[in-house]
């Protein structure tokens, strides 16, 4: 009847139906998912694998992504398996459906034909399962919940227009409209952090490939001042010099270009990462020229401006000193000559002077390894202790969607092995104007209310903690009076005494206390109960409480900006993966060409009696040297850069504050990183205890 309505322009529609899927293993119900019959492709949902169910088939039913994981885990589930299922009636449901009765519905056999994902999964990663819109029509004795329908208006219909007319059908009373979107702002603000955790690393990565693709041209197009002085001897200008820098370093960017291009087409199919490929319309591999055509550009433009200024450069004496303040300093304490030749090296370019490039390089690079590592595995602590977003109690008794038709608090309390018992309920108020969700809980045993991390807690009527998120949305904080509103119409003045985290919404909510939440939502009852239980409580105690209080599954959701966090844990990894193949090829360069630069020197070592194995311990110590030197700038730096950035992230998200530091991380960093570069030092240590002495004569010395 409302798709026949003028101005619907189209509708799907999906049914919350009582029919539960029979596990194969015990034939016992599977309760955990949500049952629905009608389209399954509404709210964007899209096809994973298999297909549709046939609009014509009551038998066949889909899955998403969640409930698909669970049925391969626990029962080895195919596409084509067949599942029985059982079902409640309607008076079962208007009997305040109780999930342990014995089903009365009927009973039937349907086929799983695919598995779907939708973008609402984000918010709500409940399972879920779809029957074909045949369903209702051929099993009428199934108990229905609730009609969820999404209409499409044509442009300039007046939704308020279509909803008087549905109230006005037969059975329509009871119909009500929820503002929505295919994509919701939560997710939006979810997406919105996980792409600029994305920035964040490309803007890194871009400054570390810089660094590394400076050094690299700088080194490969390097003149030496004999060739220098000759060609200007020929009647070249520096201009010339510059010119033909250019050209070749422009050669080697037309041949880079192209497979650059290709291997970043390539990796573009392998993103968007993790669940931001829900929101992905055409997913798949892409070439974004725009961005090719960015990247192009600023690549040209480092090796132009290094070969310009190579071109330019005038030839420069040799310094006088022959020795590093660090060689210096290892040699008047008889440190053997391999590590003497070798620390002079690492710290002094071929004509004496200090190599800063080469040194600070290594220190960028160590310095975001760490730095990531850090802000990495702090995202995962915060992510797997709930704690930090303001789950400080070990169970959840209740349901937040129902209301408490008695007493559920004082029983618990009354149990000799519960230790604390806080009655909640979560919903909603208004706070100056902006709706946010509300927890109004009651101490009734114990020790159990939101976590404070700035003020105090709410203990009388008329107080109130916010989040940090809510302080920043409505330009409050600690001290400020806000108007606050609920159901019930009446705008009530309340004091910001606190910071609050809470466990459903973590910095993006409040907290008051019960009755000041009852005073604002007449019809609000205490019907979840927060518990601790005394130390070697047994389990018949915990089931005993269970049995008091039903809980469905999801009763609690882990909050979006929480979500957020756990899809962006792999960015820091990523980078830190970025930087380790930056330094890899750095290190692997700078030794190679150092190698082949001081082959002069190697050549008069061997000539005053070195040998092989002192020349290959020269070369090691060198690469030794410089990640020692890299490491003491960049351990330190880089934990102080990762701990910065994750006090930026509680601080904007209003959860717990506090990074995580693992010695044996940075250990594991130290270790690893004295090892590679060791490793890298093998091929241009042997290259090095390969020279003769006659290379004296054959370089014209």
């Amino acid at each position: 009847q409302i798709a026949q309505l003028p101005g619907v322009k189209s509708l799907q529609s999906f049914v919350f139906v009582t029919a539960f899927l029979v596990a194969p293993t015990d034939q016992s119900l599977i309760f955990d998912p949500n049952p629905f019959a009608g389209d399954a492709d509404a709210l964007g949902a899209r096809l994973v694998s298999g297909r549709f169910p046939d609009p014509a088939n009551p038998d066949e039913f889909v899955v998403n992504r969640q409930l698909w994981s669970l049925l391969r885990a626990e029962y080895g589930t195919h596409l084509g398996d067949v599942f029985s299922v059982r079902t409640f009636d309607q008076r079962q449901v208007e009997k305040n459906f109780d999930p342990g009765s014995n089903p009365e519905g009927p009973t039937l056999s349907a086929t799983l034909v695919g598995v779907t994902e939708i973008p609402s999964d984000f918010d709500e990663p409940s399972q879920q399962l779809v029957f074909s819109p045949a369903f209702l029509d051929v099993y009428p004795d199934v108990g229905v919940v609730q009609s969820l329908m999404a209409i499409h208006l044509s442009n300039g219909v007046d939704p308020a227009a279509i909803m008087g007319s549905v109230r006005e059908m037969d059975g329509g009373g009871d119909a009500f409209a929820v503002p929505t979107r295919v994509v919701s702002s939560s997710a939006r603000r979810a997406v919105s952090f996980q792409t600029n955790a994305l920035w964040f690393v490309t803007a890194l990565t871009i400054l570390a490939a810089g660094v590394i693709i400076a050094q690299v041209v700088a080194r490969t197009l390097r003149i030496d001042d004999s060739e220098r002085q000759s060609m200007l001897a020929l009647g070249w200008r520096r201009s010339d010099l510059a010119t033909e820098r250019s050209l070749e370093g422009l050669a080697a960017v037309v041949v880079a270009a192209p497979i650059a291009g290709a291997v970043a087409y390539a990796i573009t199919g392998f993103f968007p990462i993790g669940l931001l490929g829900l929101f992905e319309p055409e997913p798949g591999a892409r070439m974004d020229w725009a961005t090719v055509s960015v990247g192009l550009v600023a690549i040209t433009t480092v090796v132009v401006a290094t070969a310009v200024t190579i071109g330019f450069s005038r030839p420069r004496p040799p310094v006088v000193k022959s020795h590093s303040g660090l060689a210096t300093m290892l040699a008047t304490r008889g440190a053997a000559v391999p590590l003497t030749v070798g620390s002079r090296f690492a710290t002094s370019s071929v004509r004496g002077r200090a190599s800063w490039a080469s040194l600070l390089a290594g220190a960028l690079m160590v310095t975001g390894l760490v730095g990531s590592t850090v802000v990495g595995m702090s995202l995962t602590a915060i992510v797997d202790h709930p704690q930090r977003w303001g789950v400080n109690y070990e169970k959840l008794f209740g349901n937040p969607y129902t209301y408490a038709e008695s007493d559920l608090i004082q029983p618990i309390a009354d149990s000799p092995d519960v230790e604390a018992v806080t009655g909640i309920n979560i919903g909603s108020v208004s706070i100056n104007g902006s709706d946010t969700a509300t927890i109004g809980f009651d101490q009734v045993k114990g020790s159990i209310a939101p976590i404070v991390i700035a003020g105090r807690l709410p203990l009388v009527d008329g107080e109130i903690g916010i989040g940090a998120e809510v302080q920043r949305r409505i330009g409050a904080g600690i001290g400020d009076t806000v108007e606050v509103a609920g159901t019930g119409g009446e705008v009530q003045p309340f004091t910001v005494v606190g910071t609050v985290v809470t466990p459903d919404s973590a910095g993006n909510g409040a907290a008051m206390i019960f009755s000041s939440f009852a005073a604002l939502n007449p019809t609000a009852t205490k019907n979840v109960a927060l518990v601790n239980f005394r130390v070697g409580a047994p389990a018949s105690s915990i089931d005993a409480v269970s049995e008091l209080a039903y809980s469905p599954p999801g009763s609690l959701v882990t909050p979006t900006s929480v979500q957020a966090l756990e899809r962006v844990t792999a960015a820091p990894y990523l980078l830190a993966i970025v930087f380790v193949f930056l330094a890899v090829v750095g290190w692997a360069y700078v030794l190679t060409t150092s190698t082949r630069a001081r082959r002069r020197d190697f050549s008069i070592l061997r000539s005053l009696g070195a040998e092989s194995r002192q020349l290959r311990a020269i070369v090691r110590w060198h690469a030794t040297v410089a990640g020692v030197i890299a490491l003491m700038v960049g351990v330190p730096v880089g934990v102080v850069a990762g701990r910065s950035v994750v006090s930026l992230l509680t601080n904007a998200l209003g959860i717990v504050p506090g990074a995580r530091v693992s010695l044996l991380a940075i250990t594991i960093v130290v270790a690893t990183t004295l090892a590679v570069a060791n490793i890298l030092a093998v091929l241009p240590a042997r290259r090095a205890a390969s020279n003769q002495a006659s290379s004296l004569t054959r370089d014209g010395h």
